[in-house]
């Protein structure tokens, strides 16, 4: 049985990417949104304020669970990880909820939501296979990392770095960062990458090459218009 103390100085690089994640979204999200969301009634509507409820208590969960398996006490982890993963599920229905607040009370948004939904639908793929292969912890926690990548890409757009602000396509390119970073991970330990790391990097790929181009086609634009229209 492999010791606590092994496996941190096996493990250490993927809990530290996890860590990085955690300090993007602290810094680029808590003044900006969580506060303003939580605290003054004039951002966005009720669903907004559950919506950031759900991230802040999903976000401390994650950052337990980052806590636990950097120590070693993957007892106490997978105690959670059940927690976690339903936290996650409500997090998804929220930000899908939220996404239809956008378009409806900003209609110029259309486009943009495509980019929005991309993010939210890999972040809910990629933990729903680490929820499936909770068993298997090497391909557990690389899905855990590439989802959150996507998901901190609004966080990384809010840092405070002139290139990076409101500039989606650069943050984007930022985020790959985290699926490189598990890539040479891969290789520099095992000389050949992890089945989780080649699919998950591949569908991030796709998606990042597509979306842009598909954001302006007209039967996405005329599907955002319609939600939009339900009034949330």
């Amino acid at each position: 049985m492999t010791s606590p103390a092994l496996w941190q100085r096996r493990q250490w690089p993927l809990p530290a990417l996890a860590l990085v994640m955690l300090l993007i979204v602290a810094v680029g999200y808590t003044l900006r949104i969580f506060i303003p969301g939580l605290y003054r009634h004039s951002i966005g509507s009720w669903i907004i304020r559950v919506h950031v409820i759900f991230v802040s208590l999903w976000l401390l969960t994650f950052t337990t669970q980052v806590i636990l398996a950097a120590i070693g006490r993957l007892d106490l982890h997978r105690r959670i990880g059940p927690w976690a993963f339903r936290l996650d599920a409500v997090w998804v229905v929220t930000a899908l909820a939220a996404l239809a607040v956008l378009v409806h009370v900003e209609p110029g948004s259309d486009a943009e939501s495509l980019i929005l939904l991309s993010r939210i639908g890999l972040f809910a793929l990629f933990l729903f296979l680490a929820w499936l292969q909770r068993h298997q912890p090497e391909e557990h926690k690389r899905w855990m990392i590439l989802g959150m990548s996507q998901a901190i890409i609004g966080g990384i757009m809010r840092l405070p770095i002139p290139a990076l602000q409101h500039q989606f396509p650069a943050s984007a390119l930022v985020a790959l960062l985290f699926p490189l970073a598990l890539i040479l991970w891969d290789l520099s330990t095992t000389r050949r990458l992890h089945r989780a790391t080649l699919i998950g990097s591949l569908i991030i790929l796709f998606v990042h090459l597509t979306r842009v181009p598909l954001r302006q086609t007209a039967p996405w634009l005329a599907f955002a218009h319609w939600v939009g229209s339900w009034g949330l």
